[in-house]
């Protein structure tokens, strides 16, 4: 779930923890502690999220079970592998989208 104040993507599974990018670019779920490589924004133009401190692009290298997910310089034009499209848990989400 996105935190957008805080810039983090937060775990639901794990509520204390956020996503975190490795320094090997492997993204990772870690305590959060505020630190720049927990920083995320999603670019709804670009459909592109990517970490607001390394500039890199979440990426998956397959679509697939299993599949690392990890982070790399963003391609242009952008690259079908590094597309996200969000899906709201609820209907009601705070915008409207008419």
């Amino acid at each position: 779930m996105y935190d957008g104040e805080e810039h983090v993507v937060k775990s639901l599974l794990h509520p204390e923890a956020v996503l975190f990018e490795g320094f090997n670019t492997n993204l990772v779920v870690y305590k959060n502690l505020g630190m720049p490589n927990q920083r995320f924004a999603y670019d709804d133009v670009k459909q592109q999220w990517s970490n607001t401190f390394t500039g890199r692009a979440i990426h998956l290298d397959e679509f697939e079970v299993g599949a690392n997910v990890h982070t790399k310089e963003p391609t242009n034009p952008i690259k079908a592998d590094e597309k996200w499209t969000l899906e709201y848990c609820e209907e009601d989400h705070g915008h409207d989208h008419h």
